[in-house]
């Protein structure tokens, strides 16, 4: 049987205290020309003894093609390897721009994701920040252009207050 490796983030209470403007995020989800967006989204987690986890994501479409961009941050993020039975699906790591990726691609079905710690030469463990590229409809290499259209480094840069 085939197995399946597949990246799974698990959301861990981090040391400090972050901003709750979630908004600040809104101006890396760009418009990416011949796609529709919506509207950019956000929110905050509120956590025990007053941590947060921020998010800001917004959706795209081009004809059958879907993306969903997340950023996040006021989480500890940690990557494992989930083994499963039958599925098609291919992990990987590698790097684009000095940036981390790790990407969960399922080719036959065009559709993966890719999460990228927003730290660059990120070696694994906990990080604060992750950028995170759901698609469908989408072939790996189209995926990750696209996702390299991003400022991964404006993200990184927009520190917590």
């Amino acid at each position: 049987m085939k197995k399946l490796f597949c990246i799974v983030i698990t959301l861990a209470v981090a040391v400090s205290v972050y901003a709750s403007d979630f908004t600040r995020f809104f101006p890396y989800l760009i418009d990416i020309e011949g796609w529709m967006a919506a509207d950019a989204q956000g929110g905050v987690i509120e956590l025990p003894e007053g941590e947060r986890i921020v998010t800001a994501s917004r959706d795209y479409m081009k004809r059958s093609s879907r993306l969903r961009v997340m950023v996040m941050d006021g989480s500890a993020a940690v990557w494992k390897a989930v083994q499963e039975d039958g599925a098609d699906n291919v992990t990987s790591v590698g790097t684009i721009e000095g940036f981390s990726v790790y990407k969960t691609i399922n080719p036959s079905a065009k559709a993966g994701y890719i999460v990228v710690p927003l730290m660059r030469n990120y070696s694994g463990g906990g990080v604060s920040r992750i950028a995170t590229f759901e698609f469908s409809g989408l072939g790996e290499g189209e995926a990750e252009d696209t996702a390299s259209m991003f400022d991964w480094q404006g993200m990184a840069d927009n520190v917590s207050f």
